[in-house]
């Protein structure tokens, strides 16, 4: 361990804490219970008492670390998780810097990146369990990856056309735009 001017270094404090089970059983555990309560007070099942809510969220959250898939399944789902925050922040202020000013085009950019990285971090907490055959694992992808490609493809092509609007929308809305009382009171064709 590193001692540096009265103070130890990072690394050798997150050594420590690895060390206790701070990552394998405390934040795990931790996390389960701020969960569990949020929904138990949100759903108020236990007739929203936080006194009741809490103790069984605490028990729900030490039944769950006595598992030890569920603490070996965290820590690298998390570190992978945060990973894609990272990317995906990144990505979002180059493209502020590049764009300007949010406008619509945020929002379908921000939903189909979060999904590509959810995918992302999904095949890497698969590679790390070694699940080969799971449908997010790396190898999968590799194996399929000539009709999964092409399907997405297809459905991306056919979301854009389902998605654009016909020339009798277009029409209505530039008339909408032009004379708004033209919907409720149509003007009768001159003889």
């Amino acid at each position: 361990m590193a001692y540096f001017g009265g103070f130890w270094d990072f690394r050798s404090i997150a050594m420590e804490w690895s060390s206790i089970g701070m990552f394998d059983m405390i934040l795990p555990m931790i996390l389960i219970f701020v969960v569990v309560y949020a929904v138990l007070q949100r759903t108020r099942l236990l007739m929203g008492k936080k006194e009741i809510d809490s103790i069984v969220a605490l028990v729900i959250s030490f039944f769950v670390i006595g598992n030890p898939e569920v603490s070996a399944f965290f820590l690298p789902l998390f570190s992978n998780v945060a990973l894609g925050i990272i990317v995906m922040v990144a990505f979002l202020l180059i493209m502020g810097l590049i764009t300007g000013r949010p406008g619509k085009q945020w929002q379908n950019i921000t939903m189909w990146g979060g999904i590509v990285i959810f995918i992302w971090i999904m095949s890497r907490a698969a590679d790390y369990f070694s699940g080969y055959s799971m449908i997010f694992s790396s190898t999968w992808w590799y194996n399929n990856s000539y009709w999964v490609i092409p399907l997405i493809l297809i459905l991306i092509v056919v979301g854009v056309i389902a998605s654009s609007p016909s020339e009798e929308e277009e029409k209505i809305k530039r008339g909408w735009m032009e004379k708004p009382w033209a919907y409720w009171y149509p003007e009768k064709p001159h003889e």
